[in-house]
């Protein structure tokens, strides 16, 4: 019965990583300061910053700015990227975010099959 238990937390938890969130996203934030690098983005959309961020081992935090804000009317939105958590301040220009704990787990399932089947276990003859 152990077994059975066992078997089914590892499923339980191996399916569930990949379903957790890396940033809470922080509407009408900025996060100033402790950037490492920025760049303009291909849309006026949060979350390629926010992806940028957590395909980075680098950023603890980010900063998206929108759409004619910086430097001119016509200036696109920017991404600002940390390498610290700076002090969130209220900003109605931004929306920013920081790196949430992550654990050691992979960040896509593996396919049940790998799992192999649970008469290996010996629980079900």
């Amino acid at each position: 019965m152990g077994r059975i238990v066992t078997a089914f937390a590892t499923i339980f938890v191996l399916l569930g990583a990949g379903s957790v969130p890396a940033h809470a996203q922080e509407f009408d934030t900025d996060r100033p300061g402790f950037d490492y690098s920025n760049f303009d983005l291909e849309r006026p959309d949060y979350r390629l910053c926010e992806r940028t961020c957590n395909d980075d081992h680098r950023c603890r935090a980010w900063a998206y700015v929108k759409p004619g804000i910086q430097w001119s009317p016509s200036a696109p939105a920017k991404c600002w990227l940390k390498n610290t958590v700076p002090q969130a301040i209220a900003a109605n220009c931004c929306i920013s975010g920081k790196k949430e704990a992550q654990s050691e787990l992979p960040s896509s399932a593996p396919d049940l099959e790998d799992l192999g089947d649970l008469r290996d276990l010996g629980t079900l003859d």
